[in-house]
């Protein structure tokens, strides 16, 4: 029981350094969220994983609820599926089909970033659903690849967030916990010399 009180600490504001109050700090942020680490670090987890799908414009609408299903914390999962974006899309999702089609048959890479700059006109122009239906209308030889090769890449990449979230909330903590022992024992000093 004890454990998860020291689990669910959290800084207060004058604890957190002033450089990490900055733009950063939205990411940053994640480590000094109220809750037990593993659930931050799942709902970091689900943030990535669903980040690197290819449903841009309804990714925050399928992670949180996956994320309050489970348990997981959601807040940290909403800095991240912004790093997928209008600006981000093509180099994240052409990452993605050129995983995919080392797994799978599908057409090449000049094919397909002709197909999404197309679709990428469609989402700025009319907006998400148009956008995830000229994606559809290409057929499962893009939609195919794309998705092995986004949920190979989102998974990979989820794990890897789950273990440094969860080390970054921890090593946060502990350092946190060690400067208010610190201060305490230099405020117990202080009233003993008086």
């Amino acid at each position: 029981m004890a454990e998860n009180t020291k689990e669910t600490t959290t800084p207060n504001e004058e604890e957190v350094p002033e450089e990490e109050r900055g733009i950063v700090a939205r990411f940053k942020g994640i480590l000094y969220l109220r809750g037990p680490a593993r659930m931050i670090a799942l709902g970091a987890a689900i943030g990535t994983f669903v980040a690197w799908l290819p449903i841009m414009g309804i990714q925050m609408s399928v992670a949180v609820p996956i994320c309050l299903a489970i348990g997981a914390n959601p807040l940290p999962a909403i800095p991240i599926i912004w790093l997928t974006n209008p600006l981000t899309a093509l180099p994240i999702y052409g990452f993605n089909y050129w995983v995919g089609i080392q797994l799978v048959a599908g057409p090449d890479m000049a094919t397909f970033r002709r197909e999404f700059d197309a679709a990428l006109k469609t989402l700025e122009a009319s907006g998400a659903q148009a956008f995830a239906s000229q994606l559809f209308d290409n057929g499962l030889r893009l939609a195919y690849p794309l998705w092995v090769g986004s949920a190979v890449v989102g998974g990979v990449l989820a794990l890897m967030t789950y273990y440094g979230v969860l080390y970054g909330v921890m090593s946060v903590r502990f350092r946190l916990r060690r400067l208010r022992n610190k201060r305490r024992r230099e405020e117990q000093e202080r009233a003993l010399a008086q």
